[in-house]
């Protein structure tokens, strides 16, 4: 919820809001009062007969915004096929965003640190002032080699408006 303040402070800061719009369109109240937020555990891996190719997809989901508000996201832990903590398989692998101009950045999320990362709610609560996040993570062809096999698990915590909330976006345009 503070990082919903501060988006409610740059908000406020680029648009011109009575105080009956604040609290209307604040991400901080409509999350406060949401019972919709949820955590799940994010595995991404190969399945075992998996044809190996050179063309073999290397993203392990596909470029999109998350639905919600705000999402939370741990560092990534990599497991080997025994489920035994191991580094990643590739310094490419991971998470990736893509900046305004659409060009991709690999995030790396220290173990003691959180990354948070918008919304498609959040950005039409806003009216567009601020954005979803588009991101992916990408994997690396898998090795043949059964003690070569990784997967990647984080945690991801996804905040969103209450079922009962009606979505509306800003009257105004920025400014």
């Amino acid at each position: 919820l503070l990082v919903a303040l501060q988006c409610d402070k740059y908000v406020k800061k680029k648009m011109e809001l009575t105080e009956e719009q604040l609290n209307r369109y604040s991400l901080f109240e409509i999350l406060s009062r949401s019972r919709c937020h949820k955590a799940r555990l994010l595995h991404y891996g190969f399945e075992r007969d998996q044809i190996l190719t050179e063309t073999t997809n290397q993203n392990w989901c596909s470029v999109h915004t998350d639905i919600g508000t705000l999402s939370g996201l741990t560092s990534a832990l990599w497991l080997d096929e025994d489920f035994r903590v191991c580094p990643s398989p590739d310094p490419l692998c991971g998470l990736y965003v893509q900046d305004r101009n659409f060009v991709d950045l690999k995030i790396s999320i220290p173990e003691d640190c959180i990354a948070i990362q918008t919304g498609k709610c959040a950005e039409i609560i806003t009216g567009g002032l601020i954005k979803a996040t588009p991101h992916y993570v990408k994997s690396s062809l898998p090795s043949p080699k059964k003690e070569d096999w990784r997967s990647r698990n984080t945690v991801g915590v996804f905040s969103q408006p209450d079922w009962s909330h009606i979505l509306e976006k800003l009257p105004e345009t920025p400014t």
